[in-house]
This record gives structure tokens, C-alpha cells and sequence, in this order.
């Protein structure tokens, strides 16, 4: 087990190192793989949820995966990092872009967590700082210790910021505090409790040109979780979790607009959204080295109750059941078979009924040395979870199951995949992946709406050799990588809350990080970015209904300067995206939580200290 433990340590420091030279896809396909072999391992978990966090619209798969980490860690681990992005409404609803997201996040320095499984007096922090432009500033503590058989946790998260325009503010706050405690070598007791409070305003119809409105937010919620973990042997894993959820949000419509200064004089009541969620969930896991299966099933009750201005209260109360089989196998060495079933019932009050069975089958195959081929079939229905987290694998043959959707919780969802990734000589690995997703969406009347996905990506990485730059370039380490990704997303009827119907966006990035014996490095990014859209059902400032196109094409650049500090004990990072101020363009952010281009130049300088 310990030869195990050491082996997962040192994957997950090899993906987190791919992450920090910008080989993110090498990264995400290195984890994967490696948690299929070894479903046990917390680290593996973690490594994948990091990997994940410049992926669009992977938030339910990531906190999944964090959640099975804190689950599994040994004790005295840091905390897995805390989310900006938070919201009762984050699944229904188009957010701003409050900052970019992925410049305020922390800067991986190491997992550590086997060594944590020795020192069992240790108290470890870790400390995040950052100040940007829009009036930017935030911090992120993370502390844990253990003494004896118990282990605690404690995280803090704070964000504030101006935005970019002028609907953009944001404060956030998320605390959390978490106790493990070991009853014998195969017995853990885990207990969490949360709490996040932001203050915010948003766009509520970022697709109107003119009526749109703007919300002053005020949220906050609590979350409380409680699991156990039983180890039998080294082959057998049991796992309760309950979580219980309350939330509340107060929206007021600002009358900053011409078109609502003609009517309101005085912030007005939008909406008082209250949100009660309890989830159960059990699980059974057994491992070997050529076999894993997971057993288990997941019961999530909703209540909502919403308030509007004219006094009109909405009442909901949604009931979802799945139970799961999850089989790997390996038939030999070079292939993996993965099989899968799940049985999801999902019930409104309001009378609306589903039931589906869900097959899904998935194929790893080293079809040459450093070259494997993944393909995915399989059905999924996306249900209401508490912070979109679960205790269900959350991937097959290396394709997200889960996706953040704008149209809900209830949406069927059909997914082929195929993928290559491959390692060449001289440093140099490449691949490819697409994956489509044919979406049943319920609108009502017992019929749905049809929605269209295709994401494809193809990524080239090089990992300079030494030996290519010692005689020019003495202890230079240098990374060069190449990444296309395009989707096409077509819906019929029902416009979800993007209120797009047809959105083709293409991306091309151009990579290069370089680092120095000497501590010092560089990392540039280069983006060619080309989309076409249609807005179908907007109002003109006459109330006329309006078919409202889209296209762009633009370049962004963005550069950032490290530092390491001595003994690797943190790093100092000041940057700029969109360098040139690149202003105006038309880009929809289709996952609008973590976005991936700052709409003016955004200068940051951020650091990171672990001790």
C-alpha cells in the first residue's frame, strides 16, 4: 500500500508540474488515466480537480473529484482549494465576469500529502495574495494540522473587485472548517461546515442589447456535511455522505439603465429566493490492480421558494434518486474496458416525471508505446446536487460526464467520445478529443427541446530537452505548446439562458513558458479567437422582437513574470492579460463562472507562500 501511495505521490507531482508549464491537456489526460488504475488514491483525486480548472464548464466534475480527495486524504493534508465562483443560482444562470478568474486562483506548489501520512504533528499553511486592476484584491488561507488520531482543517477565501463595466462588482467570502478523525486503521469519521456570503450585481438578460436588467445580489449560504469511510482490508472501501444545504438571495433591480430610469426611481424587490437541499449518498468500492467497481446510489431532495416583486411565489420541490454500477477492467496491460450503468428517477411537484436507464462503456488501449486510444459511449442525466458535487465516478474513458448547463438540472444527456494522446521522442506529445452531446431538455407539457454540442480539441506540446539549449541557454527549462479548440452549439425551441441559438466559437493558443536555474521565468500566451452566433429572440428598445447576429475575430495576449522563492517555499507572480487592451469584441462566455478572456487589460501580481 505504501509503495502504492508513493507511486500515486509522484504522478500527481508530474501532473501538477505538466499544469505549471501550461501543458494542461497533457495533464488532465496524464490524471485521468492514472485514477482509473488507482481509484483509492486522494492525491490522484486532487491532481485531477486542479488539472480541470482551465477546462470550460468542468465545475461539477471538479468539485466531484475534491470532494472524493477530502474524502480520502491523509491526515494533516492542506485543504483542497475554495471556489470564487459560487452561486444558488450558478446552474440556471449567466454570471458576469466579475474578474478573470484564473489569474485570482492559487499557484500549485506541491501536494506533500505522503509525507502528511508520517508527520503526525505537523501544522501546514498555505497562503494566498492578490492585487489587480478593477480595483482587485483577494487572499486564500489554507491550514491544517493533526494531533494524535484527529485531524482539522480550515480554509478562507476572499474576493473584491470593481469588475470590468459597470454591473461587475463582487465581494466574496467562503470560510470552511473540516474535522477527520481516524477510530482505528480502517475507520474515518469526516465532518465539514461552510458558510459563503457575497455581495454582488449581475446582468440577468446579457443577451438584450437594451432591456436587460441589472441585480444588486445579496447571498448567502451554508453547507454542512457529514461522511464516514470504512476500509475493509486493502480491497474493500464503504462510504456514507450526507450534506444538507441552505441558501438564501435578496435581488433588487438598480434602475441604472435609460430604459428602467424611465420607470423606476429607486432599487425595487426582483426576487427573495430561498433553497433547502439534502443529499445521501452511499457507495461501495472495490479495488485490485486489474479490477474496480463502484456500487452506489444518491437521493437529493430540493425545496425552493421564490418570492417576485408582484408577490407571486414560486414553490418547488424536486426529488432525484440514481443508483449506479461502475465496472474497469483490464484485460491486459496496454487495455482498459470500462462498463457502467445508472437508474435515474427525477420528480417535481408540479408533476413533471423521469425515469432512464443510463448504459455506459468506455476503452483505454495502448494501441502503440506512449500512444493510447480512448473511446466513450454513455448516457448521463444531470441532477440537482449541493455545490454539484458527488460520490459518482465522474468520468468515462477520460470524457466529463458532468457539465455546468445552462438549461438545468433535468436535461438527458446522449455523449460519444473519441480521443489519442501520444508521447514522441525529443520531448514532443500530442492529441486530439471530441466528444458530442445531443441534449433532451424539458420545457413543459411533456415535451423537450433538442440542443446540439460538438467540442473538439487538439493540443502539440514540446518539453524543450536540456540538451537542446545547456550550450546557448545554460539552465534554461522551456515548454512550447499549441492548442485548437472549437465548438458548435445549436438549439431548437427553448434558448436556455444564454439565449443563443446557433454559437460556433474557434480558439487558437500559442504557448511558451520559460524558467531559469536562477528562479526567474516567463510564461506567454497568444489567442486567436474566431466565433459566429445568433441571438434569436431579443427586444429592440421598441419592444419589437428581433433576430440579433454575432461574429468576431480577435487576438489576445497575455504575459506573466514569476518568481521562485528559495527552498521552493512559494512564488511571486506579476502579469497582464490582454496586454494590448484589445476592447469591444463580441465574445460569449459559455461558461461565464471562469472566463477565459478579460474583455480590457487586467494587471495583476499575486503570490504564494506554503509552510
Amino acid at each position: 500500500a505504501l509503495l502504492q501511495q508513493d507511486e500515486a505521490q509522484r504522478t500527481a507531482n508530474e501532473i501538477g508540474l505538466n499544469r505549471v508549464l501550461g501543458l494542461d491537456d497533457t495533464a488532465r489526460v496524464r490524471a485521468s488515466e492514472s485514477l482509473a488504475r488507482a481509484p483509492n488514491e486522494a492525491v490522484l483525486h486532487r491532481a485531477l480537480g486542479d488539472a480541470l480548472a482551465t477546462l470550460p464548464r468542468s465545475q461539477p466534475t471538479r468539485e466531484s473529484e475534491y470532494l472524493q480527495a477530502l474524502l480520502r486524504d491523509p491526515l494533516g493534508a492542506l485543504p483542497t482549494p475554495l471556489f470564487l465562483a459560487e452561486s444558488a443560482r450558478s446552474s440556471t444562470s449567466v454570471a458576469p465576469q466579475h474578474g478573470f478568474f484564473q489569474a485570482a486562483g492559487a499557484v500549485q506548489t506541491g501536494y506533500n500529502e505522503f509525507g502528511a501520512a508520517f508527520n503526525q504533528s505537523q501544522i501546514r499553511a498555505q497562503l494566498d495574495g492578490i492585487v489587480a486592476g478593477q480595483s482587485s484584491r483577494g487572499d486564500q488561507l489554507l491550514l491544517s494540522g493533526v494531533a494524535g488520531n484527529v485531524g482539522v482543517s480550515i480554509s478562507q477565501l476572499h474576493f473584491k473587485t470593481d469588475g470590468f463595466g459597470d454591473y461587475n462588482r463582487l465581494d466574496n467570502t467562503i470560510w470552511q472548517g473540516a474535522i477527520q478523525a481516524e477510530l482505528d486503521t480502517g475507520t474515518r469519521l469526516y465532518a465539514e461546515r461552510r458558510h459563503f456570503d457575497s455581495e454582488r450585481i449581475e446582468i440577468l438578460n446579457q443577451a438584450e442589447p437594451f432591456i436587460f436588467l441589472p441585480l444588486q445580489i445579496d447571498e448567502q449560504r451554508q453547507r454542512s456535511r457529514f461522511g464516514v469511510r470504512q476500509r475493509i482490508g486493502d480491497s474493500h472501501e464503504l462510504l456514507f455522505l450526507n450534506s444538507w444545504d441552505d441558501a438564501k438571495q435578496n435581488a433588487l433591480i438598480l434602475p441604472t439603465t435609460p430604459f428602467l430610469s424611465l420607470f423606476l426611481t429607486e432599487p425595487v424587490l426582483f426576487n427573495n429566493l430561498s433553497q433547502k437541499a439534502v443529499t445521501r449518498e452511499m457507495q461501495y468500492v472495490f479495488h485490485t490492480s486489474g479490477f474496480s467497481l463502484f456500487l452506489g446510489s444518491v437521493k437529493t431532495n430540493l425545496d425552493v421558494n421564490e418570492i417576485f416583486a408582484d408577490a407571486s411565489i414560486n414553490q418547488l420541490q424536486t426529488q432525484s434518486r440514481t443508483a449506479y454500477l461502475y465496472t474497469s477492467y483490464s484485460v491486459f496491460p496496454q487495455l482498459r474496458l470500462e462498463a457502467a450503468v445508472s437508474r435515474d428517477q427525477q420528480e417535481i411537484s408540479s408533476g413533471f416525471r423521469q425515469t432512464f436507464t443510463n448504459p455506459k462503456f468506455g476503452l483505454r488501449w495502448e494501441v502503440l508505446p506512449g500512444a493510447t486510444l480512448r473511446l466513450a459511449k454513455f448516457n448521463v442525466v444531470n441532477r440537482a446536487l449541493i455545490s454539484s458535487a458527488s460520490l459518482e465516478p465522474t468520468q468515462v474513458a477520460g470524457f466529463n460526464q458532468f457539465f455546468s448547463d445552462g438549461a438545468g438540472f433535468l436535461i438527458r444527456a446522449r455523449n460519444k467520445g473519441v480521443g489519442w494522446d501520444q508521447n514522441l521522442v525529443h520531448g514532443f506529445s500530442y492529441g486530439f478529443e471530441s466528444q458530442q452531446r445531443d441534449l433532451d431538455v424539458p420545457i413543459g407539457g411533456g415535451t423537450n427541446d433538442e440542443f446540439f454540442e460538438r467540442n473538439r480539441r487538439a493540443y502539440l506540446n514540446w518539453a524543450v530537452p536540456p540538451s537542446f539549449q545547456q550550450t546557448t541557454f545554460p539552465g534554461l527549462e522551456s515548454t512550447l505548446s499549441l492548442v485548437y479548440d472549437e465548438q458548435d452549439y445549436r438549439r431548437d425551441g427553448f434558448t436556455g439562458a444564454e439565449e443563443f441559438r446557433d454559437y460556433k466559437p474557434r480558439h487558437l493558443r500559442l504557448g511558451a513558458n520559460f524558467n531559469h536555474a536562477n528562479r526567474f521565468g516567463i510564461n506567454l500566451a497568444a489567442t486567436q479567437v474566431s466565433l459566429r452566433g445568433e441571438f434569436p429572440n431579443v427586444a429592440d428598445q421598441d419592444f419589437n422582437q428581433i433576430s440579433l447576429p454575432f461574429r468576431d475575430r480577435f487576438w489576445t495576449f497575455d504575459v506573466a513574470l514569476t518568481y521562485r522563492l528559495p527552498k521552493q517555499v512559494g512564488q511571486l507572480i506579476v502579469g497582464a492579460l490582454n496586454i494590448t487592451n484589445r476592447r469591444g469584441f463580441q465574445y460569449l462566455e459559455i461558461d461565464p463562472l471562469n472566463p477565459r478572456f478579460a474583455p480590457e487589460r487586467y494587471v495583476y501580481a499575486k503570490f504564494v507562500v506554503s509552510f
